[in-house]
């Protein structure tokens, strides 16, 4: 193992040529090598030395991926000073409260995410820094090890006290280093492919983002394209022009991805129902229009960060990319188990890694113990040990006879039904997710008088019709007693997520309860309105004409009515893309004239003439 995490900087200075982010703002493409990041990192100890900040005082880091990000994180290291990361999609409430809590010596990040601050604390943009940074560079303090604290990373929502995960250097390095040796057998290989690309979809300030934006890019001198618009088109077209060869992301980017392919290739339902091929070359064959569209360099997917849905994982090994998923989470420091990227085990998470025990508690909870695991919380402005011998997880698994590990769900989202029947919802789900014009679901609990049960909530795309057979679909492949009895619409495009992809059930749950007291049943298209009581549409519309609509009615002309010009439209259009994941075509868009005419296509049930437009930004291709 690694003595710390600094010793990576050492692969920096080795690669300092190759070029190590690539960061899209808008149009612009912006580089930066391996030398210029390890370079910047140096002035920025510096920095911190000069404003007197020591090892065990805290720099909150706020802002979007980027090399500045990446430096400001080494920097801090390189001085022992802990670094808090923020969602750069949280908001300033939380923000102010953290601060509160750990009273930053310093707080680093985006211009327009530090305006938006409370408090008087230190602050310093990104976008200031070099006329602040000193010319010099500064080396490491002696004396970090395994065992010095290096972030704080807080999990808590939106309500209670926030509660932060302390990792030291060592249980970073204890998730890293394995797959550090592992590569090494493979690096021979490496060498035909070089460079390594990896699109990064995910925040830094996340255990999954951290290990692939962070960790592992250097083992390759790989180059991290960073990428924050998670509209499936857009996506597709950055793989094939960079020459992408690994997309690491959440489920729900894959699920986006899927959908796209669907309503865009021909005949690709009947191809997926041909009978399996051992072969990769009959698959890529196959499948040689997919490949054709990603480019011929990318060939794998890393999932992380949530549960992937079975049929989603059928799909993406079928077409004959290589799709790798793991199992962790914050207080774990990202890895617990891993399938092997050349020896996937289907349906599950993997294997655990080196250093790991897991035992499974009587109710099927899984346990962890090893150097990985957090030995301490930030709780109420101090550092609080953890004393625990094993780590609760929370959630439900059960081992396969392979050593594998299968994830059956949250432990504490299991329902319990009236009649004492435990229902997990990632089983109902899917079923429902292999559906047409399913977007998004969950399934959540709702009070009745004999008890819980079982309901589930869809973003859909179509009638309700149309999502009312869905459901029948559904249970046909479920159990007598998973059938699922209660749904309601859910009015928006999609469920409320977290920043990464994670549908918020408890807002959904909230929502339902709502609805309830509202007196709606559980089989009602509520299209009208959203979860806040605003039609989300028109808000959009409102947001990009600055000024809220006289007409709001499905008779409203896009332009006369509602003041929508040409550029508006095309404002409209990347919203929606933003949002769903695709955009109408621009011919489709063109003869699009009342808002009824908006709310049928969002509404339409995909099919293969209504493909959505691919992007079309200014992107040079890679080197």
């Amino acid at each position: 193992m690694r003595a710390n995490l600094i010793t990576l900087l050492d692969d920096f200075r080795q690669h300092a040529q190759e070029i190590a982010v690539v960061r899209y703002h808008g149009n612009r493409r912006i580089v930066s090598r391996y030398g210029e990041i390890a370079r910047l990192a140096g002035r920025v100890a510096a920095l911190l030395q000069q404003r007197g900040i020591q090892q065990g005082d805290r720099v909150l880091l706020w802002a979007e991926n980027s090399a500045e990000w990446i430096a400001a994180f080494y920097g801090c290291m390189l001085r022992g000073v802990l670094v808090v990361p923020l969602d750069a999609y949280g908001t300033p409430e939380f923000a102010a409260r953290v601060c509160d809590d750990v009273r930053p010596a310093l707080v680093l990040g985006d211009t327009l995410l530090l305006r938006q601050l409370h408090g008087n604390w230190p602050r310093l943009a990104f976008q200031d820094w070099q006329s602040h940074l000193p010319a010099e560079e500064l080396a490491a303090i002696p004396g970090i090890t395994t065992e010095t604290p290096l972030q704080i990373l807080f999990t808590s929502g939106t309500t209670g006290d926030p509660k932060g995960i302390v990792h030291t250097h060592g249980n970073v390095l204890a998730s890293f280093t394995p797959i550090e040796d592992g590569a090494r057998s493979y690096m021979k290989y490496e060498r035909i492919f070089h460079p390594l690309r990896f699109l990064h979809t995910l925040p830094l300030s996340h255990v999954f983002g951290q290990m692939m934006g962070l960790w592992v890019p250097p083992i390759f001198a790989a180059e991290v394209h960073f990428e924050n618009r998670l509209a499936a088109p857009r996506i597709i077209e950055l793989i094939r022009r960079e020459r992408i060869s690994v997309l690491a992301a959440v489920p729900r980017v894959l699920a986006l991805l899927k959908t796209q392919l669907e309503i865009s290739l021909p005949n690709l339902d009947q191809r997926l129902e041909l009978p399996a091929t051992k072969s990769p070359l009959v698959s890529w064959w196959r499948f040689r229009d997919i490949h054709s569209l990603f480019g011929l360099k990318f060939w794998a997917l890393i999932s992380g960060g949530g549960a992937l849905p079975p049929a989603l994982e059928q799909f993406w090994n079928t077409v004959g990319l290589v799709l790798v998923q793991g199992y962790g989470m914050t207080e774990t420091t990202a890895l617990i188990t891993l399938n092997h990227p050349f020896h996937v085990a289907k349906g599950s998470i993997g294997k655990p890694l080196p250093g790991r025990e897991l035992k499974l508690g009587p109710d099927g909870e899984l346990l962890v113990r090893g150097p990985m695991v957090s030995n301490a919380t930030w709780v109420g402005g101090a550092m609080q040990p953890r004393t625990d011998e094993w780590l609760s997880t929370g959630d439900l698994a059960e081992r396969e006879a392979t050593g594998d590990l299968r994830f059956l769900g949250r432990k504490s989202e299991v329902i319990v039904t009236a009649a004492g029947v435990n229902l997990y919802p990632e089983d109902l789900e899917a079923a429902l997710e292999q559906q047409p014009g399913v977007r998004a679901c969950a399934v959540v609990p709702v009070q009745t008088a004999g008890g819980q049960e079982p309901c589930a909530v869809l973003a859909f795309r179509g009638t309700q019709q149309q999502a009312s057979a869905a459901i029948e679909a559904a249970n046909a492949r479920l159990a007598e007693y998973q059938h699922i009895l209660r749904w309601s619409l859910w009015p928006e495009p999609d469920l409320p997520r977290t920043s990464t992809g994670k549908v918020r059930r408890k807002a959904v749950a909230q929502w339902l309860v709502r609805q309830q007291g509202n007196g709606a049943n559980g089989n009602t298209n509520h299209s009208a309105a959203n979860a806040t009581g605003a039609d989300w549409l028109i808000t959009l519309i409102a947001q990009i004409t600055a000024e809220q609509p006289q007409s709001a009615d499905d008779t409203a002309r896009l332009t006369e009515d509602l003041h929508l010009d040409s550029l508006g439209r095309v404002q409209l259009a990347a919203a929606i893309e933003e949002r769903v994941g695709t955009s109408p075509a621009h011919v489709e868009f063109d003869e699009m004239h009342t808002l009824g005419d908006l709310r049928r296509w969002l509404n339409a049930s995909p099919t293969e003439d209504s493909v959505p437009a691919q992007a079309t930004s200014p992107l040079p291709i890679a080197e």
